[in-house]
């Protein structure tokens, strides 16, 4: 009986044993489980955070392409018929300011992923939007080569509103 009784303990202390070290397994795992997510979640921002800074690159260079064209088309303008000038040269003003608020919101932006550098370059691409627009019907009612440098600038003022929403993310 001595025998039994002292199998008990040891079959006890055994199975005490396994849990242990069957709950010390499940925390390394746990552990390493939770490691890992952090690692991906850190990897997945640093994606997120080159992804921005790509868009914010492409954004500074289609800014100035941009401005570089609303120079060329306002020397353009000489050629369209005085009625229509007026027309042609407010839209391609209205560019030149948006592309400035553009250039504003991106320097104001720099890499802050905060809500008010979000709303600035959702505000500028809001603005490029509407001159596009403008220069879309001046291009209509201008003819010739200024007819054709409006609606490159408008061209490129709608590549600089896809930029400017990639950089802010929507």
């Amino acid at each position: 009986m001595t025998r039994t009784t002292s199998s008990r303990p040891r079959a006890l202390t055994t199975a005490v044993a396994a849990l242990g070290v069957a709950l010390a397994l499940t925390a390394c795992d746990a552990t390493d489980d939770a490691r890992q997510a952090v690692s991906d979640a850190a990897s997945n921002a640093q994606s997120q955070l080159d992804k921005a800074r790509a868009a914010i690159d492409d954004l500074k260079g289609s800014v100035a392409d941009a401005r570089a064209k609303a120079d060329e088309v306002r020397r353009q303008l000489a050629d369209v018929a005085p009625d229509k000038r007026e027309e042609a040269q407010a839209a391609v003003d209205e560019a030149s300011a948006a592309l400035a608020d553009a250039k504003k919101a991106l320097e104001s932006s720099g890499e802050d992923a905060s809500a008010e550098g979000k709303k600035a370059l959702e505000d500028a691409r809001a603005r490029v939007e509407d001159a596009k627009k403008s220069l879309d019907d001046a291009a209509a009612d201008a003819g010739g080569k200024a007819a054709d440098g409006l609606s490159g600038l408008a061209d490129q003022l709608e590549g600089v509103a896809d930029d400017l929403r990639s950089a802010s993310g929507s």
